[in-house]
């Protein structure tokens, strides 16, 4: 429902593309139709934010099967086609002369009202939706033919229907009195109805008469033969458009579509300035056995450009191949572009490898600058001076831990996972920022229990953690700062989770932002990198947990982490 917008939904915006992010991951979707078909292609990422070059590679891969769908589709109608409108020429040419419309149903109506011996007739053709197309008459005005087309129509068009003189004066106003009575016949095309007929006065010398089932009797001889031949102009008419129609567009498209027979002759090619491209191309393939690439898709290069070329079979009755379709892309400019992308890709990663090193040493080396400027004002203090070197050597160790994750940040990692007691990273994370706490006087309220443990790699839970107390810190501006930590319970489809949550009075998030927050390099501080966050989910992610924020700009945050429990404890 979210993917599969309606073609109003899609245009109400301007265009075909329509972005989005449902369950933490960003979606892009492109809707196009076709003869038979409504599609939507949806792309959905992994990825935290969805770039430029994702955006510009998806579409340009839309537009291309786009482009496919179109061909095929264009191709295949043609096709299916071509032999009908053959047949139907061969027979059109052998039951009528080469005459235009109001002559050739000028011909069948006077002879319909000669035979019958009535005054005046017309005759409506319809298109499928049993509509007049086009309207033809002898004699009959033009006013009464549309408004007894529409009393008929709307009981019974596909019967024979006889009309005296008093029903019609109670359908139409007629001022000379002129129709007498009048009998609607139907054309048909088998059970298809290609058209009716009116006649109207029905006379032998200077006396009217009603129509007599003998008059029914000759109607139907003649007007069953009637409907062969307008359906044959119909369908003609149809078909010569449809061809020109097809071909212009199989001239204009994009790729270059070719026909061969089952030898590789070249019988077609819609664009001839590419001819002498596609005979290198299709000789080729020349010694390949047919099965070895009909309906794959085959990447060929050809004076330093590339090209995908695909082939499909046109069989005859029985089965047998008796022709090929191909149907050749040049992808020079993809292949360049990817290989682009793939370049920049790699950059991006070097670039984020070195702003999250740059991020995360920032921390500890903050906790120890800190520590020295304490020290040297309790120089002389022996307990603080134990502390001062306990948390400085597990910063430093920290920083080689760091250091070490980001060496294999591009590599699936395979966290070594233990019993890790949250109440121990809790408290030495506050220790490690003991100091800032200190400066912007924040009152710290620690409310988790002793044994609460869960199956995790300590390391990175301290990070984890490292991360979003210094985000509370650096939120609050008040001089009667906050920091409530606490833990609870929770179960979610079978699974048992611990929750840590960490609560600050401090100057909250945005609404408008709050959607942005783990996505990477999004950052509203002047110095951060936009990387604390996203790192923190997905070593949270990894270790089969989630994080969850919820806060009110001006009244804090809370930010609740999700981690499962521990099956042995």
């Amino acid at each position: 429902e979210v993917f599969f917008k309606s073609k109003e939904e899609y245009e109400k915006y301007g265009f075909s593309f329509f972005f989005g992010n449902l369950y933490g991951r960003n979606f892009i979707s492109f809707y196009f139709s076709t003869k038979s078909y409504e599609i939507v292609l949806v792309g959905v990422s992994s990825l935290q934010e969805l770039g430029v070059r994702e955006i510009s590679a998806f579409r340009l891969v839309a537009l291309s099967i786009k482009d496919i769908f179109d061909m095929v589709e264009i191709t295949a109608s043609t096709i299916d086609r071509i032999g009908d409108l053959e047949t139907l020429l061969n027979f059109y040419k052998s039951i009528t002369t080469p005459i235009n419309k109001e002559l050739f149903l000028a011909y069948i109506l006077d002879n319909i009202i000669s035979e019958i011996g009535v005054e005046v007739g017309s005759i409506v053709l319809l298109n499928n939706e049993m509509n007049p197309v086009f309207t033809f008459s002898l004699g009959l005005d033009d006013r009464v033919t549309q408004i007894i087309f529409n009393y008929i129509k709307s009981r019974k068009i596909d019967d024979v229907v006889a009309i005296d003189h008093e029903v019609i004066s109670g359908i139409i106003e007629l001022e000379d009195r002129s129709v007498k009575n009048l009998i609607s016949y139907p054309i048909k095309f088998g059970n298809e109805i290609v058209g009716v007929v009116f006649l109207a006065n029905k006379r032998v010398g200077i006396n009217y008469f009603p129509f007599s089932n003998n008059d029914i009797h000759k109607l139907s001889i003649l007007l069953d033969p009637a409907g062969i031949v307008i359906k044959n102009h119909l369908m003609f008419k149809e078909l010569f458009f449809l061809n020109q129609f097809n071909k212009k567009i199989i001239e204009n498209i994009a790729s270059i579509i070719v026909m061969t027979d089952n030898v590789y002759s070249i019988k077609y090619v819609n664009k001839r300035e590419f001819y002498s491209l596609v005979e290198k191309i299709i000789s080729s393939f020349s010694s390949k056995n047919l099965d070895d690439f009909l309906g794959r898709s085959i990447e060929l290069q050809i004076d330093n450009n590339f090209y995908n070329v695909k082939a499909q079979s046109i069989l005859d009755e029985s089965g047998k191949v008796i022709e090929i379709l191909w149907t050749i892309e040049d992808i020079t400019y993809q292949k360049d572009l990817i290989n682009k992308y793939v370049m920049s890709e790699k950059m991006n990663m070097i670039s984020e490898l070195i702003s999250g090193i740059a991020h995360e040493i920032r921390n500890p080396i903050s906790s120890v600058s800190g520590f020295i400027e304490l020290l040297r004002i309790k120089k002389n203090d022996e307990k603080f001076i134990d502390k001062f070197i306990e948390v400085v050597s597990k910063d430093i160790g920290r920083i080689v831990n760091l250091l070490n994750s980001f060496m294999r940040f591009s590599k699936p990692v395979d966290y070594e996972l233990s019993d890790v007691n949250l109440s121990s990273v809790i408290s030495e994370v506050l220790d490690i920022f003991m100091y800032q706490l200190e400066q912007k006087n924040i009152k710290v309220k620690n409310s988790i229990v002793n044994n609460l443990v869960v199956r995790g790699n300590y390391s990175l839970l301290l990070q984890v953690f490292s991360n979003i107390i210094i985000n509370s810190i650096q939120s609050i501006n008040s001089p009667k700062g906050k920091i409530e930590i606490g833990s609870e319970n929770y179960s979610e489809n079978g699974k048992n989770y611990v929750i840590v949550s960490i609560k600050d009075n401090g100057i909250g998030i945005p609404k408008s932002i709050q959607s942005r927050i783990f996505d990477p390099f999004f950052t509203t501080k002047p110095d951060g990198t936009g990387l604390g966050l996203s790192i923190c989910q997905k070593i949270v992610v990894d270790h089969g947990g989630f994080i969850k924020i919820e806060s009110e700009e001006g009244k804090g945050a809370v930010v609740k982490v999700f981690l499962p429990c521990s099956k042995s404890k």
